[in-house]
C-alpha cells in the first residue's frame, strides 16, 4: 500500500514539475501538515462550540484561518511561508491556551509536535531552524513554568478539561505518527522520482530530439540485443533516404524541411508493425529492421511504402510539399550487422545513382 501512494504521488509530482529533495520534502510535508492541522482546529472547534466555550470557539477559527491561509502559500509554492504560519499558531495557540487555561489538558506537548516538526522538515537553513527551535524552546519553558503557578484566567466547562486531554493526546500521537510515516513516504517518492529523471535521461540520450525516433546511438544497443537473442528469428535492414532534400530546404527553408522529417516519423508508426523498429540515422537518412521477413517480402513491404510517400502531400506551414525516397535492403546477418548495415547503404548508393525512388534489394 505504502509503495502504490509513493508511485502515485511522485506520479502527480512529475506531472506538476516538482523533483528534487529540494522541492518535494517541502511541498509534501507542508501540505500534509498545515492540512491535518486545519482538520485538528476544525474537531477542536467543534468541541468548543459543543461545550459553550466560547473564547476558544473564537479563537479556533483564528487558528482555521491561518492554516487555511497557509494552505493557499503552499499552492503559491512559497513552503517556507507555509511552515512559518504553521508552527507560529501551533506556539501562538499552546501559549495561549496555557497562560488562560492551565497545562492540565496536556497542552504543553504541542511545543514538542513543533520542535519535532521543525527538525525533521528541512524547510529553511539549518542555522535558522536552529535559531527558531531554540526559540520555541525558551517560549515553552517560560510559558510551561508561567501556567504551573498562574490561576487560571478562564475556566473550563465541566468534563471539557479531560475530553481535551483525550484529544490533545490522541492529536499529537497521531500527528507524530504522521510525521514519521511522511518521512518514509518521501523518501520512496524521492527514488521513484529519481528513477524516472533517470529512464527520462536515458531516453533523451536515446532518441532523436526533432522525430522522436531512436538515434543512431540507441541502435547499437539494439543491434546487441539482436545478437544476443538466440530465438531463430529473422531479419532485414533497410537505408531510406529523401531524394533531393536538399531541394526541399533551399526551397522552402529549413523549418519545412523539419515538418517533412516530423511527417516522415509519423508515416512510419503508421504503416509499420509495431515490431518493426525505425532509427534516424542522420539528416534525410532512416534505417529501419523489419522482423520476421525475407528479402522478397521486405522488398513487397518497402515498395508500398515508398508508392505511398511518392503520392502523399505534406501540408506544411510554408507549402504543401511532396517527396520521393530510395530505399535500399538486404538481409540482416545478426552476428554481422555493421556488414549488413553498410550493404543496404550501398544498395541505396546504387539507387540514388540511378533514377531514385526506387526500392532496390539483394
Amino acid at each position: 500500500m505504502t509503495q502504490k501512494i509513493a508511485k502515485a504521488l511522485s506520479d502527480y509530482l512529475t506531472r506538476h514539475d516538482i523533483s528534487g529533495e529540494d522541492k518535494i520534502y517541502p511541498h509534501i510535508f507542508s501540505f500534509v501538515t498545515a492540512l491535518f492541522s486545519l482538520i485538528a482546529h476544525a474537531i477542536l472547534f467543534v468541541v468548543f462550540v459543543s461545550y459553550g466555550a466560547k473564547y476558544y470557539s473564537f479563537v479556533n477559527i483564528g487558528s482555521i484561518c491561518t492554516y487555511s491561509v497557509a494552505l493557499i502559500w503552499h499552492h503559491k509554492r512559497r513552503y517556507t511561508v507555509t511552515m512559518v504560519l504553521v508552527s507560529l499558531e501551533v506556539v501562538v495557540y499552546a501559549t495561549i491556551f496555557i497562560c488562560f487555561s492551565g497545562i492540565s489538558t496536556y497542552i504543553g506537548g504541542y511545543f514538542l509536535l513543533v520542535l519535532i516538526m521543525h527538525i525533521i522538515m528541512p524547510y529553511a537553513l539549518d542555522r535558522i531552524r536552529l535559531i527558531t527551535n531554540f526559540g520555541i524552546v525558551i517560549i515553552a519553558v517560560v510559558v510551561i513554568i508561567y501556567g504551573l503557578n498562574a490561576k487560571p484566567a478562564i475556566g473550563l466547562p465541566k468534563n471539557l478539561s479531560q475530553v481535551l486531554t483525550v484529544i490533545n493526546v490522541l492529536i499529537q500521537f497521531s500527528a507524530t505518527v504522521m510525521l514519521l510515516y511522511l518521512g518514509q513516504i518521501i523518501r520512496l517518492i524521492i527514488n521513484h522520482v529519481n528513477q524516472l529523471r533517470v529512464l527520462e535521461l536515458s531516453d533523451l540520450a536515446n532518441t532523436d530530439p526533432l522525430t522522436g525516433l531512436y538515434n543512431r546511438r540507441y541502435a547499437d544497443t539494439y543491434f546487441a540485443e539482436i545478437t544476443a537473442d538466440d530465438k531463430d528469428e529473422t531479419y532485414c535492414v533497410a537505408m531510406l533516404d529523401i531524394d533531393d532534400f536538399k531541394q526541399v530546404n533551399d526551397t522552402y527553408g529549413h523549418e519545412c524541411g523539419d515538418e517533412v522529417l516530423i511527417f516522415l516519423s509519423d508515416f512510419f508508426s503508421q504503416n509499420l508493425r509495431s515490431s518493426d523498429m525505425i532509427f534516424r540515422w542522420g539528416g534525410e537518412e532512416f534505417l529501419m529492421v523489419l522482423k520476421n521477413v525475407g528479402i522478397s517480402t521486405a522488398f513487397i513491404i518497402l515498395e508500398k511504402l515508398r508508392q505511398r510517400l511518392s503520392e502523399a502531400v505534406i501540408q506544411t506551414k510554408v507549402a504543401p510539399v511532396s517527396i520521393t525516397v530510395t530505399i535500399g535492403v538486404t538481409v540482416l546477418d545478426k552476428n554481422e550487422y555493421e556488414s549488413s548495415i553498410k550493404k543496404c547503404d550501398d544498395n541505396l548508393y546504387t539507387g540514388k545513382k540511378g533514377i531514385k525512388n526506387i526500392v532496390v534489394a539483394d
